[in-house]
């Protein structure tokens, strides 16, 4: 009776064993051979330090001589001398400075991918004065995305003051730095003489800047993320809180001065930025990334092209190649609203499927090659089509496009071989309707025993049949692919998302229902069978060149250009004559006339209409 509890001699099969269990998808001919990059060599920096008079001393009692600080023997300085961290102060560092830690993390919009911004960081006081200030260098492709930034506190200090912190943005370049925006953030729990802030600075819109009586010399700007309070934007060569202290600090090759500290352009350093430094070589950047040098460490960042990542545009992202070739049975439909890439791993400890990444595609003709960059050096082991094109089957048609081991690159097809269609399509009615959930699970396996099934699906979960004729399914939330907000998509549209990953651009398309179209569903078939929008409307792609436009589009383009042209010179010819007085005598001159007028203004409508849906 306890023969269970022995382990059997037949070892059990491991779920969604890619490598034995499954024919992967494509066939494995396409298969490239991957090399792994050595790494490289940690180069040998050979640095010189100035050497003391005297050593620093190594006594064991000499280790808690300065708290927290360095000993050193100065050459100018008889005795020792401690050399204090910013959070400490006194000759042995004895006393605890006052002071703000701010963990500043930084989310960039994908549109300001090749910025790079400098933020100006300060702890003010309720009446704006500025207590102390720091600053860091961020961009889109930095390595860090999170800062941390000491602000201290003055020592002899009012105790009833409120403090803030104080974020400006600047967009810098190598010739200018200009403003783009500024946050504010309160500093909680204020009586804490140690104390630390978490803030997230988005940057994204800029700041609407306009001209107010406050502000001597300079400009009123409003906190982005602080409504009804807004500060003082000087004008160059002038500071303080309402921008009426001229400044005595000078600034070189374009940079500013900011709370009488010169922000410098990039590729400068020094208190009025007039030294030149190059943290920039050869071979600091790969595969044609721009290097960009950034704050005074000397540090520098990559600007890479879309087929690579990386700190220094070293890793090249894997490629992913779709053949559109499954048309479905409608001769009606020329292409397909919208395509939905799914990128999706399989998390073995949760056993469930994770997405990591989601691509849109909007309007894509029929047979045509979908060309994507995955953001890693390789494919996850999963990838689906969802083809969405009307309101009516709000989740589509699913295909299996990629099922493999990670690759660089693959090259698949949608085809309808591999269509994931729902369970409901797979089984009778009877189980279907009258049976529970958890007793209708149990007549999946039946799913797998139809000839050609790879995949299904339900309303929780993604299901895959192997070799053996069973299945084995893992929870999958499609409904993420929808947006929160039902208002972007007009007359009834259905909102689609993008993976929303923070600092990046929210993007979505709009599924629509029947006769309607339009990237968000503004236009209608319905109303008038034979107007313009009904007859080639739907035929336009979205943010595609003349040159990429359909046949019918181009040769509609082609009549209605000559129309124009012709129309509006036989228009203009009829006028001419008719405006005679000698013609006005008779009555048919004036008719004639006032046609010619209304003809080329209806000439002119007609054009204006058709380059509106163009």
């Amino acid at each position: 009776m306890f023969c269970d509890l022995f382990p059997s001699e037949k070892e059990s099969k491991k779920s969604f064993s890619i490598d034995k269990d499954f024919i992967q998808y494509p066939i494995r001919d396409e298969l490239i051979t991957y090399f792994s990059r050595t790494s490289l060599s940690k180069a040998q920096v050979n640095t010189k330090v100035r050497s003391f008079r005297k050593p620093i001393r190594k006594d064991v009692h000499y280790g808690h001589y300065c708290n927290r600080g360095i000993v050193v023997t100065s050459a100018d300085v008889d005795g020792d001398l401690c050399l204090c961290p910013p959070s400490y102060f006194g000759d042995r560092c004895q006393y605890q400075a006052r002071r703000l830690t701010a963990f500043i993390k930084i989310e960039i919009v994908n549109r300001f991918r090749n910025h790079i911004f400098t933020l100006w960081i300060c702890l003010i006081n309720q009446n704006d004065v500025v207590v102390t200030c720091d600053y860091i260098s961020h961009s889109y492709h930095s390595a860090l995305s999170q800062h941390a930034v000491y602000l201290l506190y003055r020592r002899a200090q009012n105790h009833s003051d409120i403090y803030f912190v104080q974020v400006i943005v600047y967009n810098v370049t190598a010739t200018t730095v200009s403003f783009h925006s500024s946050l504010l953030y309160p500093v909680e729990f204020q009586f804490l003489p140690v104390n630390r802030l978490s803030a997230l600075v988005q940057i994204s819109n800029k700041n609407s800047i306009t001209d107010c009586q406050k502000c001597v010399h300079g400009q009123c700007v409003t906190y982005s993320n602080f409504a009804g309070k807004e500060h003082c934007l000087c004008n160059d060569g002038w500071s303080g809180i309402t921008c009426d202290i001229e400044s005595t600090r000078k600034c070189e090759h374009g940079s500013i001065a900011v709370d009488g500290q010169c922000l410098c352009t990039l590729g400068f350093m020094g208190p009025s930025c007039s030294i030149n430094r190059n943290a920039c070589t050869a071979r600091s950047c790969y595969n044609g990334g721009s290097c960009v040098p950034l704050a005074d460490d000397f540090s520098f960042t990559c600007l890479c092209h879309n087929e690579f990542f990386g700190n220094q545009c070293k890793h090249k992202k894997a490629t992913l190649t779709v053949h559109i070739n499954d048309k479905p049975g409608d001769n009606t439909i020329a292409q397909v609203p919208i395509i939905v890439i799914h990128f999706v791993n399989i998390d073995d400890s949760l056993r469930q499927f994770s997405l990591e990444s989601r691509l849109i595609f909007r309007y894509v003709p029929f047979y045509t090659v979908l060309t994507m960059f995955y953001k890693q050096e390789m494919l996850p082991p999963l990838i689906y089509a969802q083809l969405l094109y009307d309101t009516s089957a709000p989740d589509g048609v699913w295909y299996l496009i990629g099922f493999r081991r990670r690759v660089p690159t693959l090259t698949t097809s949608v085809l309808s071989t591999n269509e994931c269609p729902h369970v409901r399509e797979l089984l009778n009615s009877t189980i279907m309707n009258e049976f529970s959930y958890l007793k209708r699970v149990k007549f999946y396996q039946r799913s797998c025993y139809i000839l050609g099934i790879k995949c299904f699906r339900d309303d929780r979960y993604m299901c895959l049949c192997d070799n053996y004729a069973e299945y084995d399914c893992i929870p999958f939330d499609r409904n993420a692919t929808y947006c929160d907000d039902t208002s972007y998509c007009m007359n009834g549209g259905r909102c689609i998302q993008l993976l929303q990953i923070p600092g990046e651009q929210f993007d979505f398309g709009c599924v629509c229902r029947r006769c309607y179209y339009g990237e968000l569903c503004q236009f209608t078939t319905a109303q008038y069978s034979i107007s313009l929008d009904a007859l080639i409307g739907p035929e336009i792609l979205m943010d595609q060149p003349v040159r990429g436009q359909s046949l019918i589009v181009k040769i509609t383009l082609g009549i209605i250009i000559l129309m124009l042209v012709l129309g509006s010179a036989g228009n203009m010819m009829a006028i001419l004559i008719f405006s005679s007085k000698k013609l006005h005598d008779i009555g048919c001159g004036l008719y004639l006339l006032s046609a010619s007028i209304t003809s080329q203004l209806g000439l002119l409508a007609f054009g204006a209409r058709f380059f509106y849906i163009f």
